[in-house]
C-alpha cells in the first residue's frame, strides 16, 4: 500500500521528502517496501483554472490512498503506522485546502488577467516558507 504513494523525482521538493519520511519508516520497522509507477500528470492545460482543477483532483487522489492506508493500520491494530500517517492526514486537508482556495480565487478574479499575477506572487511567498 504504501509504494503506492511513491512519486518519481518530477514531484515537488516536499513530495520527495515525504518519500524519505515513508522510506526511512518502513526501513525502521523491518519492513519491505515496494513501488510502482505513476502516469504523469496531464499538463495539456488550455488555463491556469484546469492546471489547478488538475492539480486538486490530484490532491483529493492522494488523500483518497493516505486515507485507505490510514484505514488499513486501524483495521490492523498496526498502531506505529497509524500514528505515522496521522501527520499525512493532516497534511492532506492543508493541500487541499491550498488548491481549493487557489480555484476559488481564480474563479473570481477569472476576467482580470492582472490579479493572475498577485496570485503568484502569493504563490511565490509560500513557496519561500514551504521550501
Amino acid at each position: 500500500l504504501i509504494g503506492e504513494l511513491i512519486q518519481p523525482p518530477l514531484f515537488s521538493k516536499a513530495a520527495r521528502s515525504f518519500n524519505v519520511l515513508f522510506w526511512y519508516f518502513t526501513l525502521s520497522i523491518n519492513v519491505m517496501l515496494y513501488t510502482c509507477r505513476i502516469e504523469a500528470p496531464d499538463t495539456n492545460w488550455t488555463n491556469p483554472i484546469d492546471a489547478i482543477n488538475a492539480a486538486l483532483d490530484h490532491e483529493k487522489f492522494v488523500t483518497e490512498n493516505i486515507h485507505r492506508i490510514y484505514k488499513n493500520s486501524k483495521e490492523k491494530c498496526d498502531c506505529a503506522l497509524e500514528v505515522f500517517m496521522q501527520w499525512f492526514v493532516a497534511e492532506q486537508v492543508e493541500e487541499e485546502h491550498l488548491f481549493q482556495s487557489m480555484l476559488d480565487k481564480m474563479n473570481y478574479v477569472q476576467e482580470c488577467s492582472c490579479e493572475i499575477v498577485n496570485i503568484d506572487r502569493e504563490l511565490r511567498i509560500q513557496n519561500e516558507y514551504v521550501e
